[in-house]
């Protein structure tokens, strides 16, 4: 699977991504998307 941002070619250091075959849903690592695109991502370990 090819995955473009900006009309570059990016790959991912750690997850790959997938399509679930029984949702049928593409599956990608949103910490890498979203810093590639210049977006914070933060983890909270409280349950809320």
């Amino acid at each position: 699977m090819e995955v473009k941002i900006n009309g570059s070619v990016i790959t991912f250091p750690d997850a790959q991504p997938y399509i679930d075959s029984r949702s049928k849903h593409t599956m990608i690592p949103i910490r890498f998307v979203s810093e590639a695109l210049d977006l914070g991502v933060e983890w909270e370990t409280e349950p809320h």
